[in-house]
């Protein structure tokens, strides 16, 4: 199934479409996204989604495990991904981000056994914890910035466990 959402659409709210079967989706530049994330997670169907320019952020668990996706298109206008909006989608082979994007959150794109190149653009700036963790098969990481991207750390604390087996946060 493919979906076609249409301009003027101002919005979709967290998990609307998750776990629904669907093979493509055009988002219109007019939409935005609840920052709760979730929109089409588990879509273990989709195998492309298209932005129109517009969305400056792609949320939180966007498109977690979507074992599928093979293609994204992203907007010009996007400057941040949010934590896990691309985790486990293992089928993505090449991601190429516009001019402009700054940031990757927590676990952005986690897991894409399958990614083989990746190119970051000038205007990069920083990378969250395991964004970029278990690339399996990856061959070629380009970055056209300067000065390379801050990576960034969360230390185990209040807000995480500890795995005492291998010490570390999860």
């Amino acid at each position: 199934t493919s979906i076609n959402f249409p301009e003027g659409l101002e919005s979709i709210g967290r998990n609307a479409f998750w776990q629904c079967d669907l093979r493509e989706v055009t988002l219109p530049g007019s939409c935005r996204f609840s920052k709760w994330g979730g929109q089409f997670g588990l879509n273990w169907h989709l195998e492309k989604i298209t932005f129109a320019d517009g969305p400056t952020e792609i949320p939180n668990d966007f498109v977690t495990n979507c074992v599928r996706l093979r293609e994204v298109n992203f907007p010009h206008t996007i400057k941040h991904i949010g934590d896990h909006a691309f985790y486990l989608c293992i089928s993505l082979k090449r991601l190429e981000f516009p001019l402009g994007m700054q940031s990757l959150g927590e676990g952005a794109l986690g897991y894409l056994d399958s990614l083989e190149c990746i190119v970051f653009p000038a205007s990069m700036k920083s990378l969250g914890t395991k964004s970029c963790v278990h690339w399996r098969d990856i061959k070629e990481i380009y970055c056209a910035a300067t000065e390379p991207p801050v990576c960034y750390h969360r230390p185990c604390g209040s807000h995480h466990r500890r795995n005492a087996d291998r010490g570390r946060c999860w």
